[in-house]
């Protein structure tokens, strides 16, 4: 109860804002027409205002790219992403293009098409310390990936290059109204190793990032500067070099058309976010680099739902961020208790993950109709919601 006083001291002005209710959509409802159709008039019926469609998933494209090779799961003549962008009841949504950007991969086998980008280029993925290059897809896997797969290197300029030119693509040859941002960041505290990145830190620091020892009790490293000195320059030359790159994503898009939404979904506490996976999705927020956040705030325990959520109030504008809320880790109505908490704080909406768990649970579907279409009714008549 004590977050939810903290939350209404803000401006009952926010409050009057028009909310975004988003869905994520992933890329397994985009195979065929039939499952496109049925998303589209479940997501109407419940009153959802914004899809996330996941275009991009693990190197691949939901959608005619120019760069990366169709989904195995497609067929060759269907593009799920011009299909949607022209159904009739696409006029009721803003759609954002939710494209993974650093991970790239999550099987033990390696991809089927030559095209693809871990097969084309496995020295632009990214590694622990001390890693050689392997020879073998096997060795690879076993030695770059972390618990989720693999994932290119922020560092590599052909890698950030060939994001740039993905989302190019995507922004000028489909009329979506967003570019939502998924992985951007690193895989962890014992990733960012990629020798260009070690490299540069060098040139820049005199230090070598790869004496870092993250996972010993006992912080120490060979140099005569103090441990905490070199961990510190490290994580916020991390926190930089993908900075950099966020804004080079917002030129991109901003330059093409200035009205499409770029959002990040990001991890939830923002300290972790920062320190652990170089995520600086704060400064991201606050110097305009992206225009909505959306912490992934996955958790069942209501308690730790509220403290992050406070954590992010302390120092971030709420009519930016938009709250995740899961629905594969907790009965609905704990989920929907959560949607209602998130509608008496003063943020620009809530996002919900995901499709999935919606489109075969008829408990979850009457909750979410009953609430969300008594909340939040198609006010818009023909048309989608209003930009930002």
């Amino acid at each position: 109860m004590l977050y939810l006083i903290i939350f209404l001291t803000f401006s009952p002005l926010l409050l009057a804002q028009e909310p975004v209710v988003g869905l994520w959509v992933v890329r397994n409802t985009l195979t065929d027409s039939t499952r496109i159709n049925a998303m589209l008039e479940t997501a109407y019926q419940l009153g959802f205002t914004d899809l996330f469609v996941q275009v991009r998933g693990r190197g691949d494209a939901y959608y005619t790219s120019r760069w990366e090779p169709r989904a195995e799961s497609l067929a060759t003549d269907f593009d799920p992403l011009h299909y949607l962008l022209h159904h009739p009841l696409r006029k009721h949504f803003r759609i954002h293009a939710w494209v993974n950007v650093f991970y790239v991969w999550s099987q033990s086998t390696p991809p089927v098409s030559a095209r693809h980008v871990v097969n084309q280029y496995p020295e632009w993925l990214e590694r622990p310390a001390n890693a050689v290059q392997p020879s073998s897809f096997r060795s690879m896997w076993k030695t770059f990936r972390n618990e989720e797969g693999l994932y290119l290197s922020p560092h590599v300029k052909a890698v950030q290059l060939h994001l740039l030119r993905i989302i190019q693509d995507i922004i000028t040859h489909y009329n979506v109204d967003g570019i939502h941002l998924d992985y951007i960041r690193y895989g962890g505290s014992q990733f960012g190793f990629h020798p260009e990145g070690v490299r540069q830190f060098q040139s820049l620091f005199h230090l070598d990032p790869t004496q870092l020892q993250f996972s010993k009790t006992t912080r120490k490293t060979s140099q005569s500067v103090p441990y905490e000195v070199v961990l510190d320059r490290w994580a916020r030359f991390l926190q930089a070099r993908l900075t950099r790159f966020v804004w080079r994503v917002h030129q991109v898009v901003k330059k093409h058309n200035p009205t499409v939404i770029l959002s990040a979904a990001v991890k939830p506490d923002v300290s972790l976010a920062r320190w652990r996976y170089y995520q600086d999705w704060g400064r991201w927020l606050t110097e305009g680099l992206i225009d909505w956040a959306l912490p992934m705030n996955y958790t069942a325990d209501t308690r730790t739902f509220l403290y992050r959520i406070n954590q992010m109030l302390q120092t971030l504008p709420p009519d930016k961020i938009i709250m995740g809320v899961s629905l594969f880790n907790q009965p609905a109505t704990e989920a929907l208790n959560k949607i209602v908490l998130v509608e008496q704080i003063p943020l620009k909406g809530v996002v919900l993950f995901s499709y999935n768990q919606i489109k075969n649970n008829a408990v979850i579907q009457e909750l979410l109709k009953d609430h969300l279409t008594r909340e939040y009714s198609h006010e818009t008549g023909n048309s989608r919601p209003a930009g930002q």
